[in-house]
């Protein structure tokens, strides 16, 4: 009903444009159909909706066209058909009737001239050229008496293609990356210490080192890629998150995360872990020494 009373909301004095951010989170499938509906709707009286989501069954199943975005970036657009034969053709999906049959892979395989992939739900997978591959394998299955669960011809789903586009890390990728992305926050973080130690040796306070840490790390913070993209931020403040050693940690780890590792954040990453390090550990440890 909120999402309801939200677009009702929206339409008093009959906008040409409407903007929808996510609109069926937390909708059952019976009232997201409802809300996809007065959505159609809108569009057939010549309102032009734009939809913002991440449910991507949304866009599918809504969008004439589709722009794809990146981190900030657009890295995509077209109708939904045009993206999906974008990354490839067909695909045959299969679900024999008994999960231990093995009769349909064999005809899959013969077929196509390669053998399925099998998912975890027992699904057969594999690419085929085009419907006739399709055809003939119903016909061989249906010649050889093999029977069959659900059989699907489809082109890959908006979520493949959005994995495919952006280059998202398999799961084979994920852990290394993670680690990767790890290492590097607890380097720089350890490096970035080194700071606070020889303050702490020069001051003697503990309230004082944590006034200067917030003072002193808190234009490291804001000013960065933390919240935004440095290419959006204001003039100055853009030249400044650039430079900023915070900017390409998150830079680094974002990119090891997604597959994409940056080898100039990472380069950077280390030599300002490199420069903090031999800078100030030898200035806090001479400076501990002249107080013995």
């Amino acid at each position: 009903m909120r999402r309801r009373l939200d677009l009702a909301a929206s339409l008093v004095g009959r906008p040409e444009v409407v903007f929808l951010d996510e609109p069926s989170v937390g909708l059952d499938p019976g009232k997201r159909d409802e809300l996809w509906q007065m959505i159609r709707g809108l569009s057939e009286d010549g309102v032009t909706v734009l939809l913002t989501t991440q449910y991507l069954e949304d866009a599918d199943a809504l969008a004439d066209g589709i722009t794809v975005i990146d981190h900030g970036r657009v890295i995509a657009s077209g109708t939904p058909t045009d993206l999906k034969r974008r990354i490839g053709g067909h695909t045959v999906v299969l679900r024999p009737a008994a999960a231990a049959d093995l009769d349909p892979a064999a005809v899959i395989a013969r077929v196509a001239g390669r053998e399925p992939d099998r998912s975890r739900r027992h699904e057969l997978i594999v690419p085929v050229a085009g419907d006739a591959e399709f055809f003939e394998m119903t016909a061989q299955l249906r010649d050889h008496g093999i029977d069959v669960g659900e059989i699907a011809f489809r082109l890959p789903s908006l979520d493949e293609v959005f994995l495919s586009l952006t280059g998202a890390p398999t799961a084979d990728d994920s852990i290394p990356a993670a680690l990767g992305a790890t290492g590097l926050a607890i380097l720089f973080g350890f490096c970035l210490s080194w700071v606070t130690v020889f303050i702490g040796v020069i001051i003697k306070s503990a309230e004082a080192v944590l006034a200067f840490s917030f003072i002193a790390f808190l234009p490291l913070q804001l000013g960065s890629s933390l919240a935004s993209p440095t290419d959006t931020l204001p003039g100055w403040l853009g030249a400044w998150a650039d430079i900023n050693p915070v900017t390409h940690v998150l830079d680094a780890c974002r990119a090891l995360l997604n597959g994409k590792p940056d080898d100039e954040s990472i380069g950077r990453t280390l030599l300002w872990s490199a420069i903090l390090f031999v800078v100030f550990c030898p200035l806090a440890v001479r400076a501990y020494g002249r107080q013995e």
